[in-house]
């Protein structure tokens, strides 16, 4: 049996977002600068030592490139656009797994369709050049096992107001994966190899509850989430008291999982998906809060593994901040909070 291994999910704050630091007048200049937050990166990285890392915002490739390569780590890296000094990475440490194949998803390739007299058309004109959102996907293999993972980050959109173009890069990222699985079992399918193990990992910007009755809830269409509300009609959303959760929401105290389909056809392939922080601290649900920004303290990154090749063996509990103040600050570089989960492989049964 193999060693568990860690998976790190971080959105580092672009530096371009920090700069000049009137940009964020809520925190303090020195704790904006670059100089200072590299190297809290670098202390953190160090002392957890993730065997795979997953990073967004990440506009400083070549440093965490050049100084997690002495340490094992190979570094695969993912522009928002083709020149685009900011992107999405996926670092792995190379005395655990090998590099087999990688891909890169733009999702400005969802805005365009084609009509039937074959020109081209944006599906959502309101946001022109506004998604320039990545993922990147690669196939790991693991040294002593040959276990195999197929490794996902993504950047979803964060507009609000447009929750249709953020279901719409989920869908086109599923659809993707679906499409590899499918090529991985056609080029595998004289063999008795067992299927590559399934990681979704990144900043998806959308809570877990937000538009769970409506057709945008990203967190219901991976994970196929059955939850129940109480016969109260006016409680509509868990996060209506200001950092508790709402007790009218009661989810059940192990969410059941399935593959049943969702109004409008919400349904995928890839098996039986689940968060890793979903019963954060026995609660039956994700922390409250991975992200205090500007104008938003809420939740909005995940680890999602499947449940029938991956065994969650612990995670990282969150810090404990006062949501009131914002971040960066003296201790924590980023406006989001790391999260890293422990797995071990296992064999479906």
């Amino acid at each position: 049996m193999s060693q568990p291994f860690t998976v790190l999910q971080w959105n580092i704050l672009g530096q371009l977002c920090c700069e000049p630091p009137s940009r964020r007048q809520q925190c303090l200049p020195q704790d904006l600068a670059w100089s200072v937050r590299k190297e809290k990166f670098l202390k953190f990285l160090v002392a957890q030592k993730p065997t795979i890392i997953c990073l967004q915002e990440n506009d400083q490739p070549e440093f965490f490139e050049n100084e997690l390569k002495p340490l094992s780590y190979h570094s695969t890296f993912a522009p928002r656009y083709p020149g685009s000094q900011e992107g999405i990475s996926i670092l792995f440490d190379t005395q655990r797994f090998t590099l087999i194949k990688e891909w890169s998803l733009l999702f400005n390739e969802v805005e365009v369709t084609q009509s039937q007299d074959g020109s081209t058309q944006l599906k959502f004109p309101e946001m022109r050049g506004l998604t320039n959102r990545v993922a990147k996907i690669v196939l790991l293999r693991e040294r002593e096992s040959s276990n195999e993972v197929f490794v996902t980050t993504v950047h979803l959109d964060h507009r609000d107001q447009f929750p249709h173009v953020q279901m719409n890069q989920a869908k086109h990222l599923i659809s993707s994966l679906e499409n590899i699985l499918r090529e991985w079992r056609e080029q595998n399918q004289d063999t008795n190899k067992q299927e590559p193990a399934l990681l979704i990992v990144g900043d998806f910007n959308q809570e877990q509850f937000e538009d769970q009755y409506g057709e945008n809830c990203i967190y219901k269409y991976l994970t196929n989430w059955t939850f129940f509300r109480d016969d109260n009609p006016n409680i509509q959303n868990p996060r209506e008291k200001e950092w508790e959760i709402n007790q009218h929401w009661q989810p059940l105290s192990r969410p059941t999982w399935s593959s049943s389909s969702y109004p409008g056809g919400w349904k995928h392939g890839l098996g039986s998906l689940r968060s890793a922080y979903d019963n954060y601290e026995n609660t039956g649900r994700e922390p409250l809060i991975t992200c205090i920004g500007w104008k938003l303290r809420t939740t909005l990154d995940y680890i999602f593994y499947s449940t029938c090749l991956l065994e969650l063996v612990k995670i990282l509990p969150l810090p404990v901040v006062d949501p009131k103040h914002f971040i960066p600050n003296e201790e924590h570089p980023s406006d989001h909070f790391p999260l890293l989960a422990q797995f071990s492989f296992t064999k479906c049964k």
